[in-house]
């Protein structure tokens, strides 16, 4: 959907005669999706599920934001509406895949994208799922052939080449990994994960001129891309160049100041730097994320024992 500021203004103006304009309120919700503001998406959403609860569609765009804020309960319950309306709506029925699969019910999401290649054989997308399904149980060669089969189906697809690419990663097949990845920039040249990915093979290859080339050039494409800093900050501390490793760590935390590892690299980084109770600070914004996390507990103790060696008696 591609929406000209003269479409939202028109429907602003027409919620101030009619607020419960369901067209309006469903056009301002794609909007604001695809512009990425999530929280006003969803308002214009819900109210036009209230207003109108048989509406599929509505019901998966909420899904889709839910799953994207990680609440995997409120997104399964939107996705599993959507489908009650229409049992023959295939991208809810994905949707609804992706969360089980988020959810980590491999079984029930494997079910759901199968009921799509029965509602429309081949479909790329249910292929790809399936693929990264596959990937996460650990089994590589069904992954492989699965994204191979969708490409047969959809060569020109960047994503495809990029999900294969990953697969080779992980089994750290570096060279097959980096031939994919640049085939996905071959169909894509903006699209930057096969950048960032071919920068992490790079990485693993102890090629960390190389790396950083890759993660500056997803910059160029993506200024906001909190991969490209926090890699670029992992290299920095791997050098012991503490002061840039700390300079992309905080662009990467003011981009998204609740990303776990962003910060616990930040952490890690005052530490080695001697700087512990700004350390500290940063560890135990990290354990609000992940309270049960045992790791983050044992730093946290460790830096409060050191500091009250050095308080005065």
């Amino acid at each position: 959907m591609h929406l000209q500021i003269q479409d939202i203004e028109k429907c602003y103006a027409i919620l101030e005669k009619k607020p419960t304009d369901l067209n309006s309120l469903n056009t301002l919700g794609c909007y604001y999706f695809l512009a990425g503001n999530h929280e006003e998406s969803q308002k214009f959403f819900a109210f036009s599920a209230q207003l109108d609860p048989t509406n599929p569609e509505t019901h998966n765009n909420l899904a889709s934001i839910y799953a994207i804020k990680k609440d995997f309960i409120n997104a399964r319950i939107h996705a599993e509406k959507a489908i009650l309306i229409d049992p023959n709506f295939k991208d809810a029925a994905n949707n609804l895949g992706k969360i089980l699969l988020e959810s980590n019910l491999y079984n029930e999401a494997e079910e759901c994208f199968k009921h799509v290649l029965f509602l429309k054989p081949h479909d790329t997308e249910s292929l790809n799922n399936l693929g990264s399904l596959a990937k996460k149980k650990g089994d590589f060669e069904a992954a492989i052939e699965y994204y191979k089969l969708s490409l047969e189906h959809e060569p020109e697809n960047a994503f495809t080449y990029n999900n294969l690419g990953c697969v080779y990663l992980t089994m750290q097949q570096f060279d097959t990994a980096i031939e994919y990845f640049n085939q996905a920039i071959e169909k894509n040249e903006k699209f930057v994960i096969p950048i960032l990915n071919n920068g992490i093979c790079a990485m693993h290859c102890n090629k960390k001129k190389e790396a950083k080339s890759f993660f500056n050039k997803a910059l160029l494409l993506e200024p906001n891309c909190i991969d490209a800093y926090y890699n670029l900050g992992t290299i920095a501390m791997q050098e012991q160049n503490y002061e840039e490793a700390s300079s992309n760590f905080k662009k990467a935390y003011e981009i998204n100041p609740h990303n776990l590892s962003t910060l616990t690299a930040i952490a890690k980084n005052l530490q080695a730097s001697n700087l512990d109770e700004e350390a500290l600070f940063y560890y135990e914004k990290a354990l609000k994320l992940t309270p049960e996390s045992d790791e983050l507990m044992a730093k946290i103790a460790s830096l409060q024992s050191k500091s009250h060696l050095y308080e005065p008696k």
